[in-house]
């Protein structure tokens, strides 16, 4: 989630599962090689991928994890697991949880 373009990856990911009728995993983590992809970026010669602050990675983060979960109203074959150790991300989690079975409840 550290990159700029996750949310885009994500998003086509899971709609290319949709289109395509298979169960759509993902493991969504912060970022572990935020080093080494700017490395790349300014080995070859193109901008820093990465996003510039940890706001707007954890932003990121909890975009692409509410993208996945809304797709668990739409596709019975998504699943979703969420292990962070963030506690803003558990946070989030717990609450958009208790949201969706609200809204499966109405």
């Amino acid at each position: 989630m550290t990159l700029q373009d996750a949310y885009d990856s994500v998003t086509l990911d899971v709609k290319l599962a949709r289109r395509e009728g298979w169960c759509f995993a993902a493991k969504l983590v912060r970022g572990a090689y935020m080093a080494q992809e700017q490395a790349r970026a300014a080995e070859i010669g193109y901008e820093d991928p990465i996003n510039p602050t940890y706001e707007a990675t954890n932003a990121m983060y909890h975009r692409c994890l509410n993208y996945v979960l809304e797709e668990l109203k739409h596709n019975a074959k998504a699943k979703v697991m969420v292990a962070s150790h963030n506690e803003d991300t558990v946070r989030f989690t717990l609450r958009r949880r208790d949201e969706f079975w609200l809204q499966l409840l109405k």
